[in-house]
């Protein structure tokens, strides 16, 4: 069983996941990153094998939970470009008032 005291942050984007685990009384920290918005399903199966329960990893494409897989130029015109925080282009940060 893992602690009742967790500190966690995650910094997911919805194009990326990322999340941070330190489970306080047990003196374990998890750091999860992947390239798909949608990984929480397998962040819980690492969490329970790290702490010793049952392993039942499966392919992301049997559960039904991966993102599609976009070219880097799909995912930028997907981007909302109405907002003065994100940049029609990365060379837009140079130019940019």
């Amino acid at each position: 069983m893992t602690s009742k005291r967790v500190v966690w942050h995650n910094g997911g984007n919805g194009y990326f996941f990322a999340d941070f685990r330190r489970y306080v009384d047990d003196d374990v920290v998890l750091a999860f990153m992947a390239n798909e918005a949608r990984n929480e399903a397998v962040e819980q199966e690492i969490v329970r094998i790290v702490f010793g329960g049952e392993r039942r990893l499966t392919d992301a494409r049997e559960r039904g939970d991966h993102a599609p897989r976009l070219a880097p130029e799909e995912m930028l015109a997907q981007v909302d470009r109405s907002s003065s925080r994100t940049p029609a282009s990365p060379f837009d940060r140079l130019t940019a008032p």
